[in-house]
């Protein structure tokens, strides 16, 4: 089994806001995106044959956290051999059954490292699949050559809304807008005044805001409309999801005879984000 599929691709689009990590890097056509893949297919190669069928199932995996938790483990691995450490894979210990990730030996030592990832909860990770198929529905339902759409997510509910049938009418609304007009008023500052179109769907509530584009944008149907996503404001303690997944894995393995260590990677947006240019990866 290989990591990537063996085909031609001919799609250089970014990603969508629900595609997954896999997908897009598995079908997206540009020289930079066909590095990465053979970076990691590199990596990959170099895991033992019978380690490598997990880490693929597990790195083409539709959850992202999954995907991640893969690529994170993989991650450490190709660190850990770059170093120049010695090493062994899910070695056995001593009062226990169940087996970490890694045994390095360095020159001070051998330590016992586990991988893993303070992921997102299911509640979190279906709200955040609710909105991302809200971007999704509007990126690719609406024509707007001369504007971009600001969104603001005003109310939601856990039951996902019936954007697409609203999205003929807010097309005859943007098509009713004057981008000379607005561009006076985005230059004038008067922000209050800048034509908005609301949809209500099953508790949620969205508002629209056209936006002028650039003379060097305008009349480009080519970009995503979504120019301005909602803002989340607020507090928020990233110590909790991690110190639970290290709590999580160092309980596990009873008294060791080596030190551990726990390496965490987060799949939280709010605390590892990346342009969604790059795919979200």
């Amino acid at each position: 089994m290989t990591l990537f599929d063996d085909v031609e691709r001919d799609d250089p689009s970014p990603a969508s806001e629900t595609e997954g990590h896999y997908a897009f890097l598995n079908r997206v056509a540009t020289p930079y995106w066909e590095r990465v893949r053979s970076l990691l297919s590199e990596w990959v190669a170099r895991l033992p044959q019978e380690e490598r069928g997990d880490t693929i199932a597990r790195m083409r995996s539709k959850d992202r956290r999954q995907s991640l938790a893969a690529f994170w483990e993989l991650y450490l691995l190709i660190t850990f051999q770059q170093l120049g450490f010695g090493m062994v894979q899910h070695p056995e210990v001593p009062n226990s059954t169940r087996r970490p990730d890694f045994l390095i030996e360095t020159d001070r030592g051998l330590a016992y490292i586990e991988a893993t990832l303070a992921s997102t909860s299911d509640e979190d990770l279906a709200k955040d699949n609710r909105r991302r198929q809200v971007y999704d529905t509007i990126n690719n339902g609406l024509h707007t050559p001369d504007f971009w759409l600001a969104l603001d997510l005003n109310s939601e509910s856990d039951e996902a809304p019936g954007v697409s049938k609203h999205l003929l009418d807010v097309q005859a609304w943007l098509d009713e807008q004057d981008a000379n007009a607005i561009e006076e008023l985005m230059q004038a500052k008067s922000c209050d005044m800048l034509p908005r179109c609301r949809i209500t769907d099953r508790g949620w509530t969205l508002t629209i805001t056209a936006l002028a584009k650039g003379a060097a944008s305008r009349g480009d149907a080519t970009a995503r409309p979504i120019g301005f996503y909602p803002f989340e404001g607020g507090s928020y303690d990233g110590r909790a999801p991690v110190l639970a997944a290290l709590n999580e894995k160092t309980s596990r393995y009873g008294a060791l005879d080596a030190p551990f260590a726990g390496g965490v990677a987060s799949s939280s947006r709010r605390c590892d984000h990346c342009p969604r240019e790059a795919g979200d990866l």
